[in-house]
């Protein structure tokens, strides 16, 4: 017999275990321990009374959890994870899990809610479908070491940056992004915004992550006005700024509105680690 819990009436062990075993067979390695899991949690602002757990008797064999919000004069709601026990796979926990957070949803008057799904999980996107769900952009999550090879690239003298500028501000600010990627969502954020002859041409946010031994940039968005035709030129500076006395670079589930940045981040050396699906779903 299931029974289904929000995360108040759960202990941490319990939500753990959940997750783990619900990622436990992914290619990607999801496996977080406690101390980890809560802080994920808390940064992404998943709410405990929005998030649920199942339970086969006492054991925890899947999970979903949710963040909502109002964005923009929206409530938005984020599937920031769900996850089910390969041994349970099959026996009805998504619908379960589905059916909870749908009506979580509703009874938030939730008007959009969103998730990311990587692109080979053919059984996860047939069952968002089923519940409403449509594809809406795709989205890549690169990884490098460094130095890129901006460090080879010659830079037009026009070109010059900022840090720490609202980015929200500018006419091309992009916000269709995945939910962690948006600004208002972006724990110890960074901004750069590149410039021409003073105009605005692009911008970065960003967060550093260092250690004794490391930094690494964690690149959530980059994008450059639909206007500026040396697209190459601005991509190679931005990243050339933001990326000084750093180690390594990985992006977020990374969108932008214009796909050849995509080409140029690859034609530096940043790898495909992962491709998922943002799919939306309208209430």
């Amino acid at each position: 017999m299931y029974k289904i819990k929000n995360l108040k009436q759960c202990s941490l062990s319990q939500i753990t275990n959940a997750w783990n075993e619900g990622f436990s067979d992914y290619t990607i390695n999801f496996q977080l321990p406690e101390e980890k899991l809560l802080l994920m949690l808390y940064q992404n602002e998943l709410q405990p009374s929005s998030s649920f757990v199942v339970f086969d008797d006492e054991k925890p064999v899947g999970f979903i959890f949710n963040s909502i919000k109002r964005i923009d004069g929206v409530i938005k709601a984020w599937n920031g994870g769900t996850g089910i026990a390969p041994s349970h796979r099959g026996r009805g926990i998504s619908k379960i899990l589905m059916e909870a957070a749908v009506q979580i949803y509703k009874e938030n008057s939730v008007k959009l809610a969103t998730l990311e799904v990587l692109t080979n999980n053919t059984s996860a996107i047939k069952l968002y479908e089923k519940y409403g769900y449509t594809r809406h952009k795709l989205l890549k999550a690169y990884k490098a070491t460094l130095p890129l090879s901006t460090e080879q690239y010659v830079y037009n003298s026009s070109l010059t940056s900022k840090l720490n500028i609202n980015v929200e501000n500018l006419s091309f600010y992009n916000k269709e992004v995945a939910w962690e990627s948006m600004n208002s969502n972006i724990h110890n954020k960074e901004s750069m915004v590149v410039y021409r002859n003073e105009n605005p041409v692009g911008y970065a946010l960003y967060k550093r992550v260092q250690s004794k031994e490391h930094t690494q940039i964690i690149l959530l968005q980059f994008d450059v006005c639909q206007k500026e035709r040396n697209i190459e030129e601005i991509v190679n500076f931005g990243l050339s700024q933001i990326t000084k006395g750093a180690h390594s670079i990985r992006t977020g589930d990374f969108i932008s509105s214009n796909e050849y940045i995509y080409g140029e981040l690859e034609k530096l050396g940043l790898n495909i680690v992962a491709e998922r699906f943002l799919m939306e779903l309208h209430l």
